[in-house]
């Protein structure tokens, strides 16, 4: 298994995550401030660190055998590793 996957299928639906979160934070910030530079930025600085963390967890969801788990012992798993 490799860190960075190759399927397709995946980096559609993290780039539809990134871009609905980064619609959602830039319409956030239209309303209810001005889009300067500063806003842009942090808009867009979230992204590298968010695609480590989500490979850093699919690579370990895979590794350990997570998908064999039920979503209640799962939970506790993840936040004891992250934590």
């Amino acid at each position: 298994m490799k860190f960075i996957p190759a399927e397709r299928r995946f980096w559609l639906y993290h780039g539809a995550a990134m871009g609905f979160i980064a619609a959602v934070t830039l319409l956030s910030i239209l309303l209810f401030c001005r889009l300067d530079a500063q806003n842009l930025a942090s808009t867009l600085a979230w992204m590298p660190p968010y695609t480590l963390v989500v490979l850093g967890f699919r690579w370990l969801y895979v590794r350990r055998g997570w998908d064999r788990l039920a979503m209640g012992q799962l939970i506790p798993i993840v936040s004891a590793t992250a934590g």
